[in-house]
C-alpha cells in the first residue's frame, strides 16, 4: 500500500536579499502569488501601526481575504490550487473512436 501525502512545511526565515519564497526551503510559493504576500504584510503592518489612511489595514484585509471571504487574493489562490490538485473524473468511453475499425460494407450485406 502506498500513501501519498502533500503538505506545506513551515518555511525557513529569509535572511539574504537573494532568498525568494519561490525556493522550496522558503515555502515554494509560485511567483504569481508573491503579490499576495505583500498584501498580507500591508494588512498586518497597517493594523500594527494603526494606519488611518487604510482604515488600520482594513483596506488591505479586504483585498487579501475578500469582503465575504470568497473574493480576495487568498480565495483566488485556493481556487487555482484546487484546480491543480483535484483529480480528474473517470474517462468516459468514446464510441466514436472505434468508427474507423468497421469492416467493409459487403460483410453487412451478406455478400
Amino acid at each position: 500500500m502506498v500513501l501519498r501525502v502533500f503538505g506545506i512545511f513551515r518555511p525557513q526565515r529569509m535572511a539574504l536579499p537573494t532568498d525568494s519564497p519561490q525556493l522550496p526551503a522558503y515555502g515554494g510559493l509560485a511567483e504569481e502569488f508573491h503579490p499576495t504576500i505583500i498584501t498580507y504584510c500591508l494588512w498586518k503592518g497597517g493594523e500594527y501601526m494603526q494606519h488611518e489612511a487604510s482604515g488600520n489595514g482594513e483596506k488591505w484585509r479586504v483585498q487579501y481575504e475578500g469582503q465575504n471571504g470568497e473574493s480576495g487574493e487568498l480565495a483566488k489562490i485556493k481556487r487555482i490550487l484546487a484546480k491543480r490538485v483535484t483529480p480528474g473524473g473517470a474517462r468516459r468511453r468514446n464510441p466514436l473512436r472505434t468508427v474507423g475499425s468497421v469492416p467493409d460494407a459487403a460483410s453487412y450485406m451478406g455478400g
